[in-house]
């Protein structure tokens, strides 16, 4: 979408109600660009420099000098004993650069007479570091908050073990930013100044040999807040998200300056009084536009965003949905492979077998796109229809699409759907000679261009049919190869995000065979240590046992699990509303009260009412999980099983109201072939096949094949006959 040349005027695409309050709000708010006029344009250059050599360098170097300064503490201890030291025998100064070293700066030395009384013992890498600096600057009591870009410049400028290149970085930054900027000379920041100041930053960033993730992390953030600090300079409306950023990090460096001021000379009272009138001056700009911010968005959405409001509704549950997950979300060396691929693949298939963690990790690399490169989440929702009616070549966007293809068996519709859009895919997903060179460069804050993130059962990816689509195979993560599967150590640790140690102690066998360890994990959240025992000595023994004790002890959570399974999108507690079920009659409230029935709940009486929502809150967790007013089971792999069990006790229930991906995989006849309980499968009586079949040519009539054409039991010649003949 081209954006217009000059600001138009809103009133033709928006709807009356909101311009009018637009209106309003343009009368009683003055029209203002930036902070106030008097937060000039050198003060404002200095303020974002502050802020990014106290935020940003100053974190850094403080990770960055550890290791050196502890591996010299290490030397000179050995060597000249300096943790018991003496005034009568103390290492006067450090040999290699002949530097005099400062023992007023440790023990509280500064507060005794004469040097004889000085405590010279040299107790830490603390102590050492201090001993390079001059005493006004070594007031930092550890390498935290305390120890400061002046501290920790003067340590890597004055000892020898630093690279020489930093160094020479450090005491350009130390004399042409960190002093300049304490000496509170706005005449100073000019426009040259401002972009030198940057440029030093990220030279001395880029010579610190820091990991390529974490190189290119700090990078991302100075190009942020140098751009910031552009548009705060050029008059442009910040947004309130911007403005917002400053003020806060301008107060937590106004805070770091008051504390120099009782400590220092009286220049940093210059620089604290300064900071604070800033901090005014931006709390009054956020007043002015949180007033039109929330109307702002309202409008923004409603005139510009290309996805529906009820779509853009259900993708943020979703999205929500994962963000919750994230705080057990474990990340092991395939979720960093995932990551580290996204630079040079615009499509990624995740594969693996049920429960194994494909869909927990496309998500989080999705929330990773978005976190960190400011990508736009669209859930695959209906198919490739989605990616082409809601793609935008104009944003950043990934795309994620769940168990692509089916879960048990192919489908082969969805797949002919997925080849008919097969070659519009190759060119929006078409991975650019830029994005390649981008990764050969390292240069990861490239990563701009849309991406189709996808999990797959293994079963299916292998599929013939499936691999003549070749953009799905130009980028396969395995979970299950040797290369990605979960290490001992991995398992130990996911474990540790779900149960306490004192149960973990008590389990042994976390078996390595299983390949949906990930999924047994969730399961185990908030059980009893028998229980977790249970369950990871035999996990499909353990769940079956727990469905058949639900099935029959509580007809409460049976039947709440039976409408999940049936209403397999989502079951609304909202629908047993008194109101729900007696003024809208229709066929979901139909099928409603004809599963209810099965278990004697009249949902006239508040009384079962209330106690099938008490079945579906206690399930919520365990087997069942809450997405707003809607329960779904908590994973495919407890579906299929509770399906298969629950369905065994309800066939007439199941035949007519399963969903027909279910009919057609987890059904069989007993007249066909002989059924092992290890089968999963339903069995159907004898007088049970006329219904089976009058559920499949319901189907057809519906235009629904899978149940029919992709059945089972169709590679028997007995059920082909049967099916011909009725």
């Amino acid at each position: 979408m081209t954006e217009p040349a000059e600001d138009r005027p809103l009133k033709r695409t928006i709807p009356p109600d909101l311009q009018t309050q637009v209106e309003d709000i343009q009368i009683k708010i003055p029209r203002t660009t930036g902070p106030p006029d008097d937060l000039d344009d050198r003060r404002k250059r200095w303020l974002i420099v502050g802020i990014c050599l106290h935020t940003i360098i100053s974190p850094i170097l403080r990770t960055y000098v550890v290791p050196v300064v502890t591996k010299l503490c290490y030397s000179l201890t050995s060597r000249n004993k300096i943790h018991k030291q003496t005034y009568g025998s103390h290492l006067e100064r450090y040999a290699p650069t002949n530097t005099q070293l400062n023992y007023q700066a440790i023990n509280n030395n500064k507060t005794k007479r004469n040097k004889a009384q000085y405590d010279y013992r040299v107790r830490s890498a603390v102590d050492l570091s201090r001993l390079f600096l001059q005493t006004h600057m070594a007031h930092f009591t550890a390498f935290d908050d305390s120890c400061d870009s002046s501290a920790l410049l003067g340590i890597i400028v004055n000892i020898d073990r630093f690279s020489p290149v930093v160094q020479a970085n450090a005491k350009k930054i130390r004399s042409d930013i960190r002093n300049a900027w304490a000496h509170c000379d706005f005449t100073e920041w000019t426009a040259i100044k401002y972009t030198d100041s940057f440029q030093l930053m990220g030279q001395l960033i880029s010579n610190l040999k820091l990991s390529n993730r974490e190189e290119n992390r700090i990078l991302a953030e100075l190009n942020r807040w140098a751009m910031n600090g552009q548009h705060f300079l050029s008059g442009t409306t910040l947004g309130l998200e911007i403005v917002g950023d400053i003020r806060q990090q301008t107060h937590v460096l106004s805070e770091y300056v008051q504390t120099l001021c009782t400590e220092t000379d009286s220049q940093f009272i210059k620089v604290q009084k300064e900071l604070s009138r800033i901090e005014n001056d931006l709390q009054g700009r956020i007043k002015s536009l949180e007033s039109v911010y929330t109307l702002k968005e309202e409008i923004k959405k409603q005139v510009e965003d290309h996805i529906p409001p009820h779509i853009r509704a259900h993708h943020r549950q979703e999205i929500r949905e994962w963000e919750q997950d994230k705080t057990t979300f474990l990340e092991i060396r395939a979720t960093r492979h995932i990551l580290e691929s996204l630079p040079s693949h615009n499509c990624i298939v995740v594969t693996g077998s049920s429960g194994c963690g494909k869909s927990s990790n496309i998500h989080q690399a999705a929330l990773h796109l978005r976190d960190s490169f400011g990508y736009e989440i669209i859930p695959v929702l209906t198919g490739p229809t989605d990616i082409m009616t809601y793609y935008n070549e104009n944003k950043k966007q990934v795309f994620v699409v769940d168990d692509i293809c089916g879960k048990e068996t192919i489908n082969m519709q969805t797949l002919q759907t997925w080849r008919d859009y097969s070659e519009k895919m190759e060119k929006i997903f078409k991975v650019a000679e830029k994005d390649i060179a981008g990764k050969n460069d390292k240069m990861v804050l490239k990563v701009s261009s849309p991406k189709l993130l996808l999990s797959c059962r293994l079963h299916i990816y292998k599929e013939a049919q499936f691999q003549l689509i070749s953009l799905f195979t130009k980028k396969e993560c395995n979970l299950l190869s040797p290369e990605l599967c979960l290490l001992e150590a991995e398992r130990m640790h996911m474990l540790h995000k779900y149960v306490p140690d004192d149960i973990i102690d008590n389990i042994k066998q976390v078996t390595e065979n299983v390949d949906y360890f990930p999924l047994l994990c969730k399961l185990s959240k908030d059980k009893t240590s028998e229980e977790v025992k249970k369950l990871f000595a035999a996990p499909l023994i353990s769940i079956k046992q727990n469905i058949n004790n639900i099935i029959h002890e509580n007809k409460q959570q049976f039947c709440a699990l039976v409408l999940c399974i049936l209403f397999n999108d989502g079951f609304d507690t909202d629908w047993l509303k008194l109101g729900s079920v007696s003024e809208r009659k229709n066929m979901k409230t139909d099928k409603l009260e004809y599963i209810v029935k099965e278990f004697d709940i009249d949902l006239s009486k508040q009384k079962h009412r209330n106690s099938l929502k008490a079945g579906f809150s206690t399930l919520n967790g365990t087997y069942l999980k809450l997405r707003g007013t809607e329960y779904r089971m908590i994973h495919d792999k407890i579906y299929k099983m509770a399906a298969v069990i629950c369905g065994q006790h309800l066939t007439e229930c199941y035949i007519k109201y399963a969903p027909s991906v279910f009919i057609q995989i987890i059904s069989s006849f007993k007249s066909v072939t002989e059924v092992h309980e290890k089968d999963d499968l339903i069995v159907l009586l004898k007088d049970e096949e006329e219904d089976y079949f009058e559920r499949l040519l319901c189907d057809l009539t519906k235009h629904v094949i899978i149940s029919t054409f992709n059945n089972y039991q169709l590679i028997y010649e007995t059920f082909r006959h049967k099916l011909i003949s009725f």
